[in-house]
């Protein structure tokens, strides 16, 4: 039955024209200068998508939180950007000196590394940092997580740039060297793009290149060279690169359609996407048809937006559907249904064996929407896309 259901909903959707929307790995990244332009950048194209004046003297770096909000570091102080308008606003002062990078987790904690050596956290509500570890690194730029307790870090020593791997523990960290990046480039851009990739951008104030850093996890690391920034006024090296798109990051988009009672369907999270947790991470529909078949699609090509009886179908193709059996009563919009996506990604969820792969990549970006049917038409929520952590 579950089969047949998954069919018929999967082919009505799946002949309808589908127009995919690109995400693109986009990143925010400016100038060390005392006057810099924060741009919003894709880094295999060197393709500026927006830019705006950054009221900021000298950004040592960039961070997005899970809230999808910026952030920038100079040396001494932590400050929140407004992307649209490249204001700064100052949340307080590290109490430490000579920052260089700054990070979120995917629960929204935030990680810095300093030019001396230090690594510690930062209280996101006052500025305050809190040394971890005082390490004899010398920490170059920036530095990356997908969302566990690894980070990345680049940093310089007699041999040129090197890679560091930094263990973080609860409030203990550990540091150790993952091997050799270039002997005269330095590297003060790192931030982990939506395809999983470690992106690096070097400190060319001329023509910056961006870099996709491969088998960084076995200690050899390889660099490859992306695009670039071409004929970019730059005044400076680039401070510091975070994507548009942060790890454990969850957006909603696209409107619902409204069912026959008149309202309309919810979708609710809860918890955090993981490449590896056997659960933690719900998805919920609610106002839907009692007794109806619903269907949970996802994708990781990308959002669309196509009219779909007398809603929007939100996702690009190709899709893959979890179909479900709501509760609450037949003929009235009170059903819901739920799922724990990190259970159904670990094949753990009975009668669903064969989750798709990307369910279980970090740093993949997903889009979902559940879909039902209420008076003989489809009934659509709202979509979701969110950052699969590790």
């Amino acid at each position: 039955m579950q089969s047949l259901i998954r069919s018929t909903i999967l082919s009505s959707l799946i002949c309808s024209p589908l127009m995919a929307f690109q995400n693109g790995n986009a990143f925010y990244m400016a100038e060390y200068d005392g006057a810099p332009t924060l741009r919003t950048i894709q880094v295999d194209t060197g393709t500026v998508l927006n830019s705006v004046p950054l009221n900021l003297t000298n950004p040592t770096d960039f961070a997005t939180a899970p809230s999808g909000e910026l952030y920038a570091s100079t040396s001494t102080k932590l400050y929140k950007i407004t992307t649209a308008t490249g204001a700064a606003t100052e949340v307080g002062s590290f109490g430490m000196t000579s920052v260089v990078g700054l990070e979120f987790n995917c629960a929204g904690g935030a990680v810095l590394v300093t030019g001396g050596g230090r690594v510690a956290t930062v209280n996101m509500q006052t500025g305050l940092a809190t040394e971890l570890i005082n390490t004899t690194f010398g920490f170059s730029g920036d530095i990356a997580t997908q969302g566990s307790g690894i980070y990345y870090a680049s940093y310089e020593n007699s041999s040129g740039s090197r890679l560091a791997k930094i263990t973080i523990t609860g409030t203990t960290a550990t540091v150790v060297d993952a091997g050799f990046l270039h002997p005269s480039k330095r590297f003060l851009g790192l931030d982990f793009d939506t395809q999983g990739r470690l992106i690096a951008s070097d400190d060319d104030a001329q023509q910056c290149t961006f870099y996709s850093i491969s088998n960084y996890a076995s200690g050899a690391p390889t660099l490859i060279a992306l695009g670039n920034t071409g004929n970019l006024p730059l005044t400076g090296p680039i401070a510091g690169l975070s994507s548009v798109i942060a790890s454990g990051q969850q957006t909603m988009y696209c409107a619902p359609s409204t069912n026959s009672a008149g309202t309309q369907p919810t979708m609710v999270t809860t918890g955090i996407a993981s490449a590896t947790a056997t659960s933690g991470f719900t998805l919920a529909a609610g106002n839907v048809a009692g007794q109806r078949p619903v269907a949970l699609f996802m994708t990781n090509s990308g959002r669309a937006s196509i009219p779909f009886g007398g809603g929007t179908f939100c996702l690009s193709q190709p899709v893959r559907a979890v179909v479900f059996l709501a509760n609450g009563t037949a003929g009235q919009c009170n059903g819901s249904v739920s799922i724990d996506l990190n259970t159904y990604a670990r094949g753990l969820m009975p009668g669903y064996p064969n989750p798709p792969s990307y369910l279980s990549q970090p740093g993949t970006l997903v889009q979902c929407q559940f879909v039902g049917r209420d008076a003989g038409v489809p009934l659509l929520s709202g979509a979701l896309e969110f950052s699969i952590c590790e």
